[in-house]
Parts: C-alpha cells; structure tokens; sequence
C-alpha cells in the first residue's frame, strides 16, 4: 500500500522573519556580464548559452521581496510535512518551503539518498537571498535558486485510477510569469518515487524558461558521480565555461568529489540518443540515480571543493560536519541558458529517484565505459527507459485531474493574475489540473486588484508589494492615481524596464506627496549606481531617520558613508545604534573596514575576531577575506615605516585568512 501522511517534522531552525520591504534596486548594470566560452564548447552547445540571464535591470529578483531577515540561532520549531511511502521508499516534502523532497530513505538499507540537513539554516544563496541546503530543490523561472523555495506551495491530495494517493503541489511563478505542476508518484511496490512536472507558457510570444532539480547528496568516502558521458562542459568561474573530457580532465579524475581542489560546475554532454540519468555511487557501490524521460536532458554536478572555502561553506549551510556535493538535472544543458517555450505551449517530463547498487569494483574501475555501461544496463533491468516514457503518456489524464482535497494554499499572485486575465479577455493560467482560487488573495493582492476594479491602488496599499508585469504597468501608468504611493510603486515599474531617468522622476514625485524613507532609499541607490556618493548618503541619512529601526537601511547608510569615504563618521553612527539582530555582523564587518580606513588597526582586527558571522554572506562574496588582507597588508607597511605597495598586498594574499573568514570558491 502507498499512503500519504500529512504531519509535521521538528527541527532546530533559524526561521526567517518579514521580507525587507524595500525593492531590490542594487543590481543596475546589465545582468551577470559577458559570459566567457572558450572554443572548446562546440558551436551546437553554444546556441543558448547567456539566453534569457538577466534582465534590463540586472539579476532579477522584482517583482518578488528580498528574503535577508534571518540570524544564526536555531531553536526547534515544527515543519508542514508530507510523507509519501511505500514498502520500498519513504519520502518526505517541506511543504512550507517550495515542496522541497527534504528525506527520501530507501526502507531496506535505511539509507537515505538525499542529504538531509539536522538543521534548518538559511543563507543567502538565492534570487531572492534566503536559501538553505539539503534534498531536492525545484528550481523554476530564471537562472539560479528559485524564488519559491522559502514559500509555501500550493498542494492538494489526488487519487490515482488504481487508487493509491497522489501529491500534487503547483504555484505561479511571478519573474516569468508561468505556472508550474508537479505530482509526486510512488505507485505500490515500486523502488523509484516518480515526479511528473509541468510547465505552460500563458504568454502570446516566446519566453526564456530556466528548469533544473537540485539534488543534494552526502559526501561519503570515495563518492563518484556517473553519467553516460564521455565530455562536460565546466565552468572555473573567472575562467568562463570549456569543454574538458570525462572522466579524465588535467590529469584528474573529476568524478571523484574530492578530486576539485576548489568549487566547480561539471555539466555532462550526455549523447542525444542516451537516456539521460545520472548517479552517485559511493566506495560500496550504492547511492541514489535519477533518470528522467528525454525532454529533461541536462545533468551536472557541482562540488564545494576541497579548500578552506569549501569546507567553511558547507558548515555555515548546517551544523557539524555534513559534506554534500549537488547533482542536478535541467531542460538546458547548461544553467548559463535557459530554453525557449513557445507561445500557448505546454511542457512535461517524468523524473525518477531511486536506489542504484552495482559492485564497487565496478562503480570504482579505471574503465569509463564499464562503469556507465553496467549503471546503465542495472537502471534499464529497475526502470526501462520504454516504461518511464510509457508513464508520461499513462498519467496525462491523471495529471489534468482537479485537485480532490486542498492541503495547504499559496500565494494569490497566481488568483490575481487569473482574474485580470478574465477581465482582458486573455488566455487562462489555469490548466484542468490546477485552480488559483480567490480564497488566496490577501493584503498584498489587494492593493492591485483595486487597481484592476477602480483604477486607482487601495487605499491602504502595501507599498512592497511590487508588481512589475507589462500589462500591470499599463494599467498604472495609464491611472490618474497620483498619490506618493502610486508614484512609488511606477519608479519601481520604470526601474525594472531599464527607464532609470523615470524611475528616478518618478521616486521624486513620490517624494513631493509625502517624504517617505521608500522614495528617499529609492533615490539614495540610484545615486550610488551614479557614483554620486555624497548625495546618496545625505538621501540615506534622511531615509534611516525616518525610519530608525530598519537594519537593511543601517546597511546601506553605512555601505553609502564607506563609498563616500567618510569612515570617522561611519564609526560615530554605528556607536549611536542600537544593538543589531539579524543583519549585525554585517553592520560589524563593515565596521571593522571604516575601522581600518583611519587606522584604527587593533579595533578592526577585534571586530574581526573568531565571533563575526555575517548571517547574509553572499554566495561568493569576498568582504571578510578581503578586509584581513588589506588589514594584514596595512599592518605590515606600517611596521616598516612605508606606504602599502602591491608587492606588499600580492605578499599577503598569499596567506589564508582565518578559517571563520575564508569562505573563497574560485581559484
């Protein structure tokens, strides 16, 4: 018998608080920049590469609200849980936190295939900067880590035709505006857990779409990661991509995770005509495979590398020692690309997740082609490729089924967008199988559905609740809504379309109606992308004291006073504060670089010390090993009686920074 339990899962966890209400405005200059591909990539596997990264406004995270309100101490707290299970498998979903397959335990080795995390720990990782490690992450819209992997879902029970239940969770995912559907299938007696996954496109032109599933899995001793592939496309980061051979690359076997001395991306060129699959086979043999019907073709694997970043890394995402590398699998080939979805058009592949053992001479063997040929043969006697594509066929009516009982609700961007789609006479989101309902709606849909009724925003609207779709921007631009709000939230519209000269009149105007910290802050950050520092920080002087208490404006003040070059009075504010939370060591770390700057050494290596975590670090960020090396440098030219020179500098770096501030990827 397979059953579905709905209960909950307690945790130590570091729970993240109210979004920042400001919109995130601090990435102006083009998206990622150019990406780098060396000639070794073949002319085929270029055709996407950079297509759809970015946005006139850069990485994109509007319309959604930046998730940064979070510390480091954990205490229990109790998760939404559902627990699918057979007498093979039990797998259990987050569903509270973007339907992450946070367990999957094979029932007869008690092994479980996924890394599942002791804690729950956000760190800045993600579009939207709150993300957290372990299992499988659904990863939907553009590149990076989803904007819904910290939300609730939409989830429902459905009764599959033989009768055992079904899960299905869906959500409307607001940067490319699609919906998205996934059911999660573990039919009695089976070894695989099956998720079908579907994709529509409601738009009346083509759009860039990003798919790929993150899949973590415990580092163990002698870990090799297997796909039928004999090349990979990889990424060095400064480097750019290339094309290197696989299993051998610069006399290292890249399989082996513990082989990359530093944080790599591998993205394996699996051959047209193969079934696309991949595993992670430990020093006994076993591990987890995924495979998938053909539409989802890419596979890669990424490791942390074996450095003091690396290392720093993957205990800052847990608790104790719990190594992972990640092996994923994405429509495109690459994550440098997404892949076009046709107007009006549907997509949908099955992906599988199961256990795979084959005998560790085998899994172990310099022969390349033994290895793949012997998983590949195991997987075909578990799961005939014919018997997964048949499966994608057999559950299309199952899968447009209306959802039986509602387990848990969403957001109701998804029930607004449907409702100004009816209005406009547009073409549903909705597809048979799932519904945005109205009952959804809150605080935030309301400010624009009155948009939508009356013309004019409501009249208490959540001024963050960004809207940055065409057809809403239309319809405020074309208002007679003049209040401070309404021109707020068309600077922000203006903003995302690239019109900087607009958005900037238009934070002005807001500014007219009533001074408010939104349209000071606003108008501070387009000074800074405009190196114009001193006026920035007068605007965010003026913004912070109005609103006191807010940490992300105490940042970027102080971010502002530092570009300005006033470190004397950057000191004398940070005195003047209250005690931080969640956003206090990086206040401290900002800190100790104003500290440096007017030469107050012995106070900046003390905010520097063993204690200083920055709960926000971001995913390659360098500010903590950075201002130790200058610091180190600094210290050293003074000892000698000179200036700082680069050979000085160039000295330095050669030394590691203390563990607790080495958080490098690249070489």
């Amino acid at each position: 018998m397979t059953t579905l339990t709905i209960t909950e899962l307690t945790m130590p966890a570091a729970l993240i608080g109210p979004s920042n209400p400001f919109p995130q405005l601090n990435r102006l200059t083009g998206g990622r920049g150019g990406l780098q591909v060396d000639e070794s990539v073949p002319a085929e596997l270029r055709k996407y590469l950079g297509y759809g990264v970015g946005s006139a406004c850069g990485d994109p995270c509007l319309p959604y609200a930046v998730q940064d309100n979070y510390g480091r101490e954990r205490t229990p707290q109790a998760f939404k849980v559902a627990i699918l299970e057979n007498e093979h498998l039990r797998a259990t979903i987050l569903l509270e936190y973007g339907g992450r397959l946070w367990s999957l335990l094979h029932k007869a080795t008690q092994r479980e295939l996924v890394e599942v995390n002791p804690v729950f720990q956000p760190a800045n990782l993600a579009i939207r900067g709150a993300w957290f490690s372990g299992g499988v992450e659904w990863n939907c819209g553009v590149r990076g880590h989803t904007a819904l992997g910290c939300d609730p879902l939409f989830a429902a029970k459905i009764t599959h035709p033989e009768g055992w239940p079904v899960l299905r969770l869906w959500e409307y995912e607001r940067i490319r505006g699609v919906p998205f559907q996934m059911d999660f299938l573990l039919p009695p007696d089976s070894e695989f857990l099956h998720v079908r996954v579907g994709l529509s496109n409601p738009h009346s032109e083509t759009i860039p779409l990003y798919w790929w599933s993150n899949i973590a899995v415990a580092d163990r001793p002698g870990l090799r990661v297997v796909a039928p592939a004999r090349e990979a496309i990889y990424n060095v980061y400064r480097s750019g991509l290339s094309q290197t051979a696989v299993p051998i690359s610069q006399d290292r076997d890249i399989t082996y995770s513990k082989n990359s001395p530093r944080a790599r991306d591998f993205f394996f060129v699996i051959p047209d005509q193969d079934r696309p699959w991949i595993a992670a086979l430990d020093e006994t043999g076993g591990g987890i495979v995924h495979s998938s019907t053909s539409r989802l073709r890419g596979r890669k694997l990424f490791v942390w590398g074996n450095s003091e970043g690396g290392e720093q890394w993957q205990k800052f995402l847990s608790e104790g020692h719990h190594p992972y590398v990640e092996i994923q699998a994405g429509v495109a080939r690459t994550q440098y690309e997404s892949f076009p979805m046709e107007a009006g058009s549907r997509l949908s592949w099955i992906e599988s997740y199961g256990m795979m053992q084959v005998a560790p001479e085998i899994a172990h063997s310099d022969n390349w082609g033994l290895v793949t040929n012997t998983v590949s043969g195991k997987l075909e006697e578990m799961l005939p490729a014919r018997r997964e594509e048949e499966m994608l066929l057999t559950t299309n009516t199952l899968f447009d089924t209306p959802p039986e009982k509602m387990i848990q609700m969403g957001a109701g961007w998804g029930a607004l967008e449907r409702l100004r789609r009816e209005l406009s006479g547009e073409v549903t989101l909705e597809t048979a199988g799932i519904s945005f309902p109205e009952e959804s709606m809150g605080s935030a849909q309301e400010v624009w559905l009155s948009l939508l009724r009356t013309g004019k925003l409501s009249e208490t609207p959540d001024v963050s609740a960004w809207v940055v779709d065409k057809p809403w921007i239309d319809l405020l631009e074309g208002s007679a809504d003049d209040r401070w709000e309404a021109w707020l939230h068309r600077g922000v519209m203006r903003y995302y379309e690239g019109n900087i000269s607009g958005a900037q009149t238009a934070f002005e105007t807001s500014l007219a109606r009533k001074e408010t910290a939104w349209a000071l802050r606003n108008l501070g950050v387009l000074a800074m992308h405009a190196q114009e520092f001193p006026k920035a920080v007068e605007l965010f002087v003026k913004a912070l004291a109005l609103d006191r208490d807010s940490e992300p404006l105490k940042v970027e003040c102080v971010q502002a006073l530092l570009a300005a070059g006033r470190h004397e009075q950057v000191l004398e504010i940070m005195e003047s504060m209250p005690s931080p939370s969640g956003q206090g060591g990086r206040l401290r770390a900002l800190r100790a670089r104003a500290a440096m700057e007017v030469g107050q050494y012995e106070l900046a290596e003390t905010l520097l010390s063993e204690d200083l975590v920055v709960p926000d670090l971001r995913e390659g960020e360098r500010i903590l090993g950075e201002t130790w090396w200058e610091l180190q440098a600094r210290k050293e030219a003074r000892a000698i009686g000179c200036t700082v020179t680069d050979e000085i500098r160039s000295r330095v770096c050669q030394t590691a920074p203390p563990p607790h501030l080495d958080f490098r990827q690249a070489d």
